[in-house]
């Protein structure tokens, strides 16, 4: 019955009835605008997040490594490091670990 149901489901939200913009062309092909998040209410806007992703690829881009860990406790911050390593053909490696154990782990206090 479970099998069956997520068919079901998974037919009546099939990507063909979405509109979908691929991540490879989100960047380029979404108003700048585009309110993309909110920080304390306030909304952030693609260009903001433009901005922080050419930050983060002049940082990634001075460095060889092709494997990076990633963890950012803000996700908009999160999000500019995956699409900056994304759009530099880079591996990002995310921690399965969450909440309080991950930044007693790899945070320093």
């Amino acid at each position: 019955m479970l099998v069956a149901g997520e068919w079901l489901v998974r037919k009546r939200l099939s990507l063909k009835n979405m509109d979908v913009v691929k991540l490879s062309c989100w960047l380029s092909d979404v108003d700048a605008g585009l309110t993309v998040a909110f920080n304390a209410g306030r909304p952030l806007i693609k260009a903001e997040l433009e901005q922080r992703v050419r930050l983060w690829r002049k940082c990634f881009s001075e460095k060889e490594a092709t494997r990076w860990a990633v963890y950012h406790s803000d996700p908009f911050e999160f999000l500019a490091i995956l699409l900056a390593l994304w759009t530099l053909k880079r591996t990002a490696c995310v921690p399965g670990i969450t909440g309080r154990g991950l930044s007693n782990r790899y945070v320093p206090e």
